[in-house]
């Protein structure tokens, strides 16, 4: 479901040629070098009606909720990461106690801590 974006003055600033193109064509009005240098020389009239329509914003709504779960989910995905990083770590240090290796030990001490820290 690909949601209607409504062009805006920003636009006219993006790298992003579809982006801009959308909002120079949505100023194009009485100024010829509108968009030229990223800035509406119409004022930002043209860009004054950003009201969407109902569907419009059901439309953003739905793709903002879905969007927002992806990245609940990619977030999640990133702390099990963390966590099961950490799990491997501990197994690691406790095979290297029972081989009294102390310098691993240490290491894997220190690795576990900064990643428990960096987890929050």
């Amino acid at each position: 479901m690909k949601a209607i974006k409504i062009p805006c003055e920003h636009d006219l600033l993006s790298s992003n040629h579809n982006t801009w193109v959308d909002a120079v064509m949505r100023c194009k009005g009485g100024s010829p070098y509108c968009g030229a240098d990223g800035y509406c020389h119409a004022g930002g009239g043209c860009f004054a009606d950003q009201e969407m329509t109902r569907e419009q914003a059901i439309l953003e709504v739905d793709r903002l909720s879905q969007e927002l779960y992806n990245a609940k989910i990619e977030n999640d995905k990133l702390r099990n990461m963390g966590s099961q990083l950490v799990n491997q770590l501990e197994l690691a240090k406790e095979q290297n106690l029972k081989s009294g290796n102390d310098q691993r030990v240490f290491a894997l001490k220190f690795c576990i801590h900064e990643i428990k820290k960096a987890m929050g």
